[in-house]
């Protein structure tokens, strides 16, 4: 008799696969199974089970970095919410390098707008805080 114990799906670079602990008998065997393009069922399934990343919001604040993550498996959605911790020296530092990065793509996309509405026909233009005639 076969029984499957646990099965790993796992993704890389070159595929995936699934790594299982089996018990035939009393024996227990683990096992590597690479799923091919032959496995459409079994992908099928695994594609109905594996969890996705829906959205990811890097939040931070004073004393405060916050990773929040939506996930969906099948039909059912999942809220993962993970404080970072102040002595964090890998994660923080990333995440308060990518808000000041999209701060910084925000103006500059914000001052292209500008120029190009003020270029697009704008000697009339009033300035900042001036009344147009």
């Amino acid at each position: 008799m076969v029984e499957v114990k646990k099965a790993t799906y796992v993704l890389h670079a070159g595929g995936s696969e699934i790594q299982a602990v089996v018990m035939v008998g009393n024996q227990e065997v683990t096992s590597t199974l690479s799923i091919g393009s032959e496995d459409a069922f079994l992908q099928s399934l695994l594609d109905d089970l594996t969890l996705r990343v829906e959205r990811i919001t890097f939040q931070a604040g004073p004393g405060r970095r916050e990773v929040d993550v939506t996930m969906t498996m099948g039909a059912r959605s999942y809220i993962s919410h993970l404080p970072l911790d102040e002595h964090d020296d890998l994660v923080a530092p990333s995440i308060d390098r990518l808000l000041q990065a999209v701060g910084t793509r925000f103006v500059r996309t914000m001052e292209e707008s500008l120029r190009q509405g003020n270029e697009v026909g704008s000697e009339s233009a009033a300035s900042p805080g001036t009344d147009p005639a």
